[in-house]
């Protein structure tokens, strides 16, 4: 199995939290995991919100980073789906920079791994399956923007 992973459930297993911890079991246990480009930003800005929050200090926010970064075996550059993207945007009425994770996971035939609902929900309505958050604590909509 290949694994889209969109930057909600890659923080949350680079902050160790019990539904990252639970991520973390799947992803060491899938074929490929793939992210977008865009991942690497939406990461950072993550991070940084915790950081600025006061739930890190530099040097975990950095070793944060470096971790949700390193569960990505490949990065795709997002050129090649942002139009796919924009094209489901319009008709789901919401954001195309989400989408680029549901647009990458339809074009590599992968699984979406999200813990924001709505996105899940979405995914749905795209078709592309998704890692059910059912299988590890309840997450919430913890989006990472």
């Amino acid at each position: 199995m290949r694994i889209v992973l969109d930057a909600s459930a890659g923080i949350a297993v680079a902050l160790d939290r019990p539904e990252g911890r639970a991520i973390g079991r799947v992803l060491g246990s899938v074929q490929e995991v793939l992210a977008p480009s865009l991942y690497t930003f939406e990461t950072a800005n993550a991070v940084w919100k915790h950081q600025m929050a006061g739930g890190l200090d530099p040097v975990r926010a950095a070793a944060a980073f470096r971790a949700a970064q390193g569960l990505v075996d490949k990065f795709v550059d997002d050129e090649g789906v942002v139009a796919s993207a924009l094209v489901d945007a319009a008709k789901l009425g919401h954001p195309a920079y989400d989408l680029v994770y549901t647009a990458l996971a339809r074009q590599a035939g992968a699984y979406l791994c999200t813990l924001d609902q709505r996105l899940e929900v979405l995914a749905g309505e795209l078709g592309v399956p998704v890692v059910k958050t059912a299988h590890w604590p309840s997450a919430g909509d913890q989006s990472a923007d």
